[in-house]
């Protein structure tokens, strides 16, 4: 009889022979990886003292469970697939003895454990059957429901965004029209400002020739005295009044008014030639011979 001792080493190292090959179904994929199961089985099985270890129905049963509850890695589809493998083509690797009657029986036994434990598993399936099938409908339900107010959401939520990019699409609408009348704005300051840059500078223009002609006006004629002043007066107007008429059309934006530009330039141009006309005729020095005349007969004795 085999010693408690070892008997309970080779269980635990069968078991651990079982979970192994349960963790993958490419466990025995490599030959090398196979001959070396073999020789573990053969240790496994090997006889000790004419007593040859006997693998119990317990440990076959305990480990199918914990893979069926998934207390431990792998699943009992690929154990059983394994064992069939290495009964199938099992080679011995020790000429002394055969582990093959002992590998059909492991499979025996795992194959009727494998079939009671889907046996069981198929009639707790149906016995539970209307309890799941009321509870998938029960969830369908509820998906349903989750669905409808999913769609209201949706619709919802797409009026929403609508006027959001509606309220966007305005304020930008907006936000460009602000930035072109800042634009137009700080365009017309920087012409203002030219305008009068001009108005002073043609206001000082006329005064500076005024100044000059008034200074010289001992030494010209009346004619030429007059004649400058109304040339000068008309540059100044007319400087200022292109100056007034961009300031009005940059602050009324239409037509300006010029019945007073060309009522005043009409009168300078008579004037004018008011003064053309008596310079030519001489009508002044005309004047002041009969003043002169007239002053003397006046003085003459009788």
């Amino acid at each position: 009889m085999i010693d408690n001792r070892i008997e309970e080493k080779k269980r635990q190292e069968f078991q651990s022979l079982l979970y192994e090959l349960a963790a993958s179904r490419t466990a025995l994929a490599d030959v090398n990886d196979r001959n070396d199961y073999y020789k573990r089985f053969e240790e496994l099985y090997k006889p000790i003292n004419g007593e040859e270890f006997h693998h119990y129905y317990s440990d076959i049963f305990a480990v199918l469970y914990n893979l069926q509850i998934g207390k431990n890695r792998g699943s009992i589809d690929d154990l059983a697939f394994n064992v069939s493998h290495i009964k199938k083509n099992y080679i011995p690797q020790n000429s002394d003895f055969s582990i093959y009657s002992n590998l059909r029986k492991l499979y025996d036994h795992l194959s009727l454990d494998v079939a009671r434990i889907r046996y069981s598993d198929n009639g707790d399936t149906k016995i539970s059957g209307e309890d799941q099938l009321s509870k998938i409908k029960n969830e369908v339900n509820r998906l349903q429901n989750d669905v409808i107010e999913t769609q209201k959401k949706s619709a919802e939520n797409e009026l929403l965004n609508k006027k959001i990019n509606d309220s966007l699409k305005d304020i930008n609408d907006k936000n460009e029209e602000l930035q072109k009348e800042l634009d137009e704005t700080k365009k017309s300051y920087i012409e203002i400002l030219g305008i009068f840059s001009g108005i002073v500078l043609a206001f000082m223009g006329g005064m500076i020739f005024s100044s000059s002609v008034l200074e010289n006006m001992h030494q010209s004629s009346i004619y030429r005295i007059i004649l400058v002043s109304l040339i000068i007066a008309s540059l100044t107007l007319n400087a200022l009044f292109i100056c007034f008429n961009a300031l009005y059309n940059i602050t009324k934006k239409d037509k300006p008014k010029i019945k007073a530009w060309v009522t005043t330039n009409v009168i300078i141009l008579i004037v004018l030639a008011g003064v053309v006309i008596a310079w030519h005729k001489g009508f002044i020095e005309t004047r002041n011979k009969d003043i002169n005349h007239s002053t003397q007969t006046v003085n003459s004795p009788e």
